[in-house]
């Protein structure tokens, strides 16, 4: 994680940086850069194609798990514990289950802004 941002008030107000936060929910988004699974317990830093660092913005609805240790650091990205790789594996396994509750998550969203758009 790079940075954390909140919300400074309520609906339609600005977000400001955070060094920590009680909870994720308190946490409106993520700065991150991101990794993609290589192999083993490997996980690259560099996007295959085009060989970059990729980073991006995550609600903290999209973050699904935190890791337990630190992981190993390397120039071509991180190794995870053994540890978190189970936790990795067991999501992955479940990577269909993710995908239909992030879909209805968003269709809710999109209900709830819809009722809210109207009043």
């Amino acid at each position: 994680v790079q940075a954390m941002y909140k919300r400074t008030g309520g609906k339609n107000t600005k977000h400001k940086a955070i060094t920590k936060a009680d909870s994720i929910t308190t946490v409106s988004y993520f700065g991150a850069q991101l990794f993609q699974f290589y192999q083993g317990q490997f996980f690259s830093n560099l996007s295959t194609i085009l060989r970059t660092k990729q980073f991006g913005h995550l609600f903290s609805i999209e973050v699904i798990a935190v890791l337990s240790e630190v992981p190993a650091k390397s120039k071509a990205g991180l190794e995870l514990s053994d540890k978190d790789m189970l936790m990795y594996s067991g999501l992955k396994n479940k990577l269909a289950k993710l995908i239909l509750g992030i879909k209805d998550y968003n269709k809710h969203t999109k209900q709830i802004n819809t009722v809210d758009s109207k009043e």
